[in-house]
């Protein structure tokens, strides 16, 4: 529970530090703590495939079930860190800290 919280912690010092959470385009802690919390069901599928079926299977489900996981989070993210309709807004959509930070958490 410690390393769920300071992961999250971490997620939310992300946006603090690169000047993402000012403009109001950072997700709230817990609704932070409830996407990171996601990861857990990954690990109850792969646990049942590892009893059911052995470790090669376990694999694959670990590899599936963390690509779907990474997707869902990469959107998610994305979701949040959209701006609005200007010039502004698109070129801090498209700046390299958003794009590294979204990148970088989806795959964490």
């Amino acid at each position: 529970m410690f390393f769920w919280i300071f992961e999250t912690l971490i997620l939310k010092g992300c946006y603090y530090f690169l000047n993402m959470a000012n403009n109001g385009s950072s997700p709230p802690f817990f609704e932070l703590f409830a996407y990171t919390g996601y990861k857990f069901v990954s690990l109850c599928l792969i646990v049942i495939a590892q009893f059911a079926f052995g470790t090669l299977v376990s694999y694959v489900v670990l590899f599936v079930t963390g690509s779907l996981f990474c997707l869902f989070f990469f959107q998610t993210i994305k979701a949040h860190t959209h701006g609005g309709n200007t010039l502004v807004e698109h070129i801090r959509d498209v700046s390299m800290n958003k794009k590294t930070l979204t990148g970088a958490v989806s795959l964490g």
